[in-house]
């Protein structure tokens, strides 16, 4: 199976040392997940997956490298359901807008990053969102 798609995993650091992730909801499903979306010709998997947190959660930043990939199934308006990899890059966030393209479409939220991986659905994402908190606890 091929990377069909990239997210960005946006997070950013408290006051106490400590780091929050955050997550929006999906449009249909209203399930929590990271900004997601397939990847746009001519642009890389990470300036895509930045694109995405735009978008979808209204946050910029600065996107790092590859953290890791995971399978999901996407359901299609027919009922049906598609196998699509995402490939993660993690955003550091440094501006949260008030205003964003689809915040009628979804909720966002903060979370520690342990109750981060808790509201998400797909285990992958679950040690992804572990594995990289921890990396960034000092």
């Amino acid at each position: 199976m091929r990377v069909t798609q990239s997210a960005a995993l946006p997070w950013r650091r408290l006051s106490d040392g400590g780091i929050a992730m955050l997550l929006v909801t999906s449009r249909r499903t209203r399930r929590w997940i990271i900004p997601k979306g397939h990847i746009e010709r001519g642009m890389t998997a990470a300036a895509s997956a930045a694109k995405e947190a735009l978008e979808e959660a209204g946050v910029t930043g600065r996107i790092g490298g590859k953290v890791g990939t995971f399978d999901y199934d996407k359901l299609l308006t027919s009922g049906a359901a598609r196998r699509l990899r995402v490939s993660v890059f993690p955003l550091e966030v440094v501006e949260e807008l008030d205003e964003w393209e689809e915040q009628a479409l979804r909720e966002r939220a903060w979370f520690a990053p342990e109750e981060a991986a808790a509201a998400t659905a797909e285990p992958e994402l679950q040690a992804i969102i572990r594995r990289f908190a921890a990396q960034l606890v000092v």
